[in-house]
């Protein structure tokens, strides 16, 4: 069911709900679920395109973010505000996705295996 944090809408999934409280009252500015679903996303998105390994694919096919992977390859509009999230979770993929499109994204990638390799740098020789 969609809710509101911060001024925005949310949704959650119930699998994850530890505890609910009902209310005596009801936000009538938030939608019911069917007309939350059949809203338009009026942020301003990016087009970002992916290229899988094989075992990239196979990996994806376990999350429902990537269930348009054809010929190895995804493409999709992003909000931009989700840009650092997607990154993310890509670099859960390691070796196994790039970035074709955006720079952006590609930065990000870059600056996330950065962050990561020196985590690693005084405890092994490159």
């Amino acid at each position: 069911m969609p809710a509101v944090k911060n001024e925005s809408f949310r949704l959650y999934r119930v699998d994850r709900v530890l505890s609910l409280q009902a209310l005596d009252e009801v936000n009538s500015s938030i939608p019911s679920l069917k007309e939350w679903l059949k809203q338009k996303d009026e942020r301003e998105t990016i087009e970002v395109k992916l290229k899988f390994t094989e075992f990239g694919v196979r990996l994806s096919e376990t999350d429902p973010h990537f269930n348009t992977v054809e010929n190895n390859e995804w493409k999709e509009q992003v909000p931009l505000e989700k840009l650092s999230f997607l990154a993310r979770k890509l670099f859960s993929f390691g070796a196994e996705v790039e970035v074709l499109a955006p720079k952006e994204l590609q930065e990000m990638m870059i600056k996330e295996a950065k962050a990561c390799l020196s985590l690693y740098k005084n405890k092994s020789e490159f």
